[in-house]
């Protein structure tokens, strides 16, 4: 027969068992729990920095980027081409990298258009004019002036001094009643130049209408 104490014994030091048991399970749980929690937030940590990594490095080429901008410089400068300068550069600055002006560049064109304190941006174009060009552009201007005035002097009406009337005499700068009458009175005339030697017209009325006048 068993002892009636022994088997309390037993069984209490059972149940101590049991608890020691429980309480190493749950603190290995614990172990487990912490060590799976510090390797996930250390590989996420890791992820998130090879993540940020190269959006920062983009994000300095793009502010470096931005700090730069290209200027097409052309016409009288020594060395016309496509120049790269750092953001918010003058104009001045453009045309030293270019070797400044060419020996025939439009030196009025610089000093009354030109402005060197420009504040260059982004895709600029600038172009120099030259001597030549400028010289060209004041002959096609003349040319063009005189074509104007030839062409209207086609189609003035020209009177004749011979046949017109009085009325039609009158018509012309600086010919009155009394002038008219003077040149119908010294008809016939054998050339324009007749109205000045017969005093009919003073030499500064005849040069004014001269090319209005026909015999």
């Amino acid at each position: 027969m068993f002892d009636e104490k022994t088997l309390v014994s037993d069984k209490k030091f059972l149940d101590w068992q049991l608890i020691l048991f429980v309480i190493l399970g749950l603190v290995g749980l614990v172990a487990v729990s912490g060590g799976l929690y510090f390797l996930m937030n250390t590989t996420n940590q890791a992820c998130i920095t090879e993540e940020i990594a190269p959006d920062a490095s983009k994000s300095a080429v793009l502010t470096s980027a931005r700090n730069q901008i290209y200027v097409d410089l052309a016409g009288a400068v020594k060395q016309p081409g496509l120049y790269e300068l750092s953001a918010n550069h003058r104009l001045a600055a453009a045309i030293d990298l270019a070797g400044g002006f060419a020996d025939n560049a439009n030196q009025e064109f610089i000093s009354q258009e030109l402005n060197l304190a420009q504040r260059l941006k982004d895709g600029d174009k600038i172009y120099i004019s030259s001597q030549e060009e400028l010289e060209y552009a004041q002959e096609v201007a003349e040319f063009c002036n005189q074509q104007a005035e030839s062409n209207q002097s086609d189609f003035m009406t020209q009177v004749s001094i011979n046949q017109a009337s009085q009325e039609e005499l009158q018509t012309l700068d600086g010919i009155g009643e009394k002038r008219a009458e003077d040149i119908v009175a010294g008809r016939p005339y054998q050339q324009l130049a007749d109205l000045v030697e017969k005093e009919v017209l003073t030499p500064t009325i005849y040069k004014n209408i001269e090319n209005l006048l026909k015999l």
